[in-house]
């Protein structure tokens, strides 16, 4: 069983920093929802709190003056997102396509798989972002003891059927 959860689309934030802040606590949600096996949905800039207090204009972003690119395409959130829609590609063919699933993923190991490489795509973003954030800021991010997972909405399936 795994379940899908949608994450909510982001707020305009008061300063940057704070942006920021939030920014890094979506990436938590993200972990920890794939920790649970389960699969995050709207992860892309409609849920980022950077994008949404910068509005269209990336140049606004700490991101940007990082990498001088806009929509985040320098950084390991593209990597994330090809893994995520790698993960998506695999949970329509266990459900849709179960021929095409049993002759290319026999061993029933490949969610398992994936499951580990958005993990660490995860990871990545999150040294990414906490690293930045202290450049910027001249301070650590600090994790705090926060309930990071909130199911949103949710759609239950079963791998089995």
């Amino acid at each position: 069983m795994y379940k899908v959860i949608v994450l909510p689309d982001a707020k305009s934030e008061e300063t940057m920093k704070q942006a920021f802040k939030k920014s890094i606590q979506k990436w938590q949600k993200i972990k920890t929802i794939i920790q649970n096996n389960d699969v995050p949905i709207n992860f892309t800039d409609n849920s980022c709190s950077l994008c949404a207090t910068s509005g269209s204009l990336c140049n606004l972003c700490p991101i940007y003056f990082k990498t001088l690119d806009t929509r985040c395409h320098e950084t390991p959130y593209r990597n994330c997102a090809k893994s995520f829609y790698d993960l998506h590609y695999l949970i329509d063919a266990m459900k849709t396509r179960k021929k095409y699933y049993v002759l290319h993923f026999r061993d029933g190991n490949e969610f398992k798989e994936r499951i580990k490489k958005s993990l660490k795509c995860v990871d990545e973003e999150l040294k990414f972002l906490t690293d930045l954030y202290k450049e910027c800021y001249g301070e650590e991010y600090t994790f705090e003891n926060e309930k990071v997972y909130q199911k949103v909405s949710k759609k239950t399936h079963d791998l089995k059927s």
